[in-house]
């Protein structure tokens, strides 16, 4: 993350510097918002642990009559919570619900938006290291549908390697279809 963090503020600066030389006024540049993420904290309240019905007391003759004890969860009831778990694993990867995945991914392609500008400021063989490293570990975490799209993004890192020369346009198409999914899954 700091190799990726670094080669962003790298573009962030370049950025700044190119905008701050442009004569167009902020306010002709339409913003969209970003929503607040829920805390999962907030919404999980424990349980208070269930009564236990008290023994059947052997003096009023009922001892035999005692309630049966409860089923164990059969193995379809497993089975099915089982699936749904590998349904959560394909849809938010390694990241523990909708917004934990979100949070990371939009936060990922930010920094990754700005790594062709860090190109043009310089980039370290040790740094663009790092940062091939970093894509590849996060595209493990990420849900399935994205992995390819991320391979991608770090095969042209490759290629841009040898001479510190990142297409940009091929770049930011190879960014295309993350962005795609972080409007269709976290757009609202």
């Amino acid at each position: 993350m700091q190799a990726l963090l670094k080669i962003a503020a790298g573009g962030l600066v370049m950025a700044v510097t190119l905008t701050s030389c442009s004569s167009a006024s902020p306010a002709s540049h339409p913003t969209t918002p970003v929503p607040a993420a829920s805390s999962p904290a907030a919404s999980h309240v424990p349980n208070a642990p269930a009564e236990v019905p008290a023994a059947p007391d052997p003096a009023d003759g009922q001892g035999a009559t005692a309630a049966p004890s409860p089923t164990p969860p059969s193995a379809s009831a497993d089975a099915k919570e089982g699936s749904e778990a590998n349904k959560s694993a394909d849809q938010w990867g390694r990241y523990g619900d909708q917004a934990d995945a979100c949070a990371a991914v939009a936060a990922n392609v930010a920094s990754l938006l700005l790594v062709p500008l860090g190109f043009m400021t310089g980039v370290e063989d040790s740094d663009l290291e790092s940062l091939q490293e970093e894509l590849d570990d996060f595209s493990r975490d990420v849900p399935a549908q994205l992995t390819d799209d991320l391979d991608r993004v770090e095969q042209l890192l490759e290629q841009a390697a040898p001479d510190h020369d990142v297409d940009v346009t091929a770049f930011a198409e190879a960014l295309e279809p993350v962005q795609e999914w972080l409007s269709e899954h976290c757009g609202d």
